[in-house]
């Protein structure tokens, strides 16, 4: 990893290092706004003109194989579903719930946004859990909050 971040970094590339969740989160979703606005106002040829190695290339052949070398070829939806393993107690069906609903992390901080800063921290619980006796709780919800959002 340190030699993808090395590489990123000598051409011309940006590393973020996050304090928290959330923090990602909120780059993440900065990044994607920034992406989507580059291709909606000049195209994808505009993106690749302002690329840093000056190639007009959106990567370099050699940025492509340091990328898949580090693992990016997992999709979103999988990288969510680890990030929500992270909260405690969050279960596998638990996850599985979220990821269905929401489908990525941009989909519940989307959720969270619409529910208003206190409804944010219930938005989960009561929800149900496939073959499971109980469901989410206010507790986990409000775990889930925290780590997704609270920062915001």
């Amino acid at each position: 990893m340190a030699t993808a971040v090395h590489h990123i970094k000598a051409n011309g590339g940006n590393v973020h290092t996050s304090t928290s969740t959330a923090d990602s989160a909120s780059w993440l979703e900065a990044v994607y706004m920034s992406l989507t606005k580059a291709v909606i106002d000049g195209g994808l040829d505009a993106v690749a003109a302002r690329h840093p190695n000056g190639s007009g290339a959106l990567l370099t052949f050699d940025e492509l194989q340091i990328i898949g070398a580090v693992g990016y070829s997992e999709s979103v939806r999988s990288n969510f579903g680890k990030m929500l393993m992270t909260v405690s107690g969050m279960s596998a069906d638990k996850a599985a719930v979220v990821l269905v609903k929401y489908r990525t992390l941009g989909g519940l901080r989307a959720a969270y946004r619409a529910a208003g800063p206190d409804a944010g921290k219930t938005l989960l619980a009561g929800e149900k859990v496939p073959g499971a006796r109980n469901s989410f709780g206010r507790s986990l919800s409000n775990a889930v909050w925290r780590a997704f959002w609270a920062d915001e």
